[in-house]
């Protein structure tokens, strides 16, 4: 994929909300307990020394297979999620038209449907020799398809005599729009936001994996060099003075117990570490200079 790997885990937490791998305060806590029991039943030292060594292993081992697993599916979610966000972006920018020329292509070379064509506001065919018509609604993620929409197109494709009604949507449907096909006497099928990508999987709607991986990718380092820009303006050498200054004024407001204690100690230690920093940052980068 051409990108770092705790570059790529780093932007997967972040877009994911994801807490950065195992407690490491649980995972040392359950190895000193077991170390415990393991030096309890050992009688001699060179015994605690060899087993203490495989439990050990064993740990790093587990730590290990467990990190890949949840790696993995942590890079499923995320891909999963730039997915759907693209495929959202990509159809909101198609016209009506648009979306009903791609559902025209797919859903011919999916399905066994004769002179499937497209009209101003669906498509129409044959569909086990009955009429059929597939009607496409823009509804946005999430949103619910409204019920007095499907009455409209029930009542229209009633009155024309097509049997066979399709209506899919980007949205979801209402849990009473299923039964409104008994009303008309029709064949009716709903299909809302997952099971439409699934029909245009192979569209330009959908990002193919290699579309995805440098979409990843870019989003990526456009993340890290954000980060990087404000690391680089937190720890600017003109600033180590002002962090001094208000880390120092927070120390002496903690020694004497002025506002917050431990807030201001707290926060002064954190700010006299970066005025620290920024100052020894300064010292390298005079040194790299270059004399002329």
């Amino acid at each position: 994929m051409g990108i770092k790997k705790k570059q790529l885990m780093d932007y997967c937490r972040a877009q994911t909300h994801t807490a950065p791998g195992v407690p490491l305060f649980n995972v040392l806590l359950i190895y000193v307990v077991l170390l415990f029991v393991i030096s309890a039943r050992t009688v001699t030292y060179i015994e605690l020394l060899w087993r203490s060594g495989i439990l050990f292993l064993s740990f790093v081992f587990i730590l290990f297979a467990v990190r890949e697993r949840t790696d993995k599916a942590l890079i499923k979610k995320c891909r999963e999620s730039l997915h759907n966000r693209e495929f959202r972006r990509r159809l909101e920018r198609c016209s009506q038209q648009e979306v009903l020329s791609i559902l025209q292509e797919s859903i011919t070379r999916k399905y066994h449907i004769k002179d499937l064509r497209r009209t101003d506001k669906a498509l129409e065919g044959m569909y086990n020799n009955e009429s059929l018509q597939v009607v496409y609604i823009f509804a946005g993620e999430n949103e619910v398809v409204e019920k007095r929409e499907l009455v409209r197109i029930l009542r229209a494709c009633h009155e024309r005599g097509i049997k066979q009604v399709r209506v899919i949507t980007d949205g979801i449907f209402s849990k009473s729009a299923a039964a409104l096909a008994e009303q008309y006497d029709l064949v009716l099928k709903l299909f809302e936001g997952k099971e439409m990508k699934k029909i245009i999987s192979d569209s330009c709607l959908c990002p193919s994996d290699t579309e995805l991986d440098a979409i990843l990718k870019r989003e990526a380092e456009k993340r890290e060099r954000r980060f990087s820009i404000l690391r680089e303006e937190a720890l600017q050498a003109n600033k180590s003075r002002n962090y001094f200054f208000y880390g120092l004024t927070l120390l002496v407001m903690a020694r004497f117990k002025i506002g917050f204690e431990v807030w201001n100690f707290l926060f002064g230690t954190i700010l006299v570490i970066m005025a620290v920093v920024s100052f020894i940052k300064d010292k390298r980068d005079s040194k790299k200079e270059l004399s002329f």
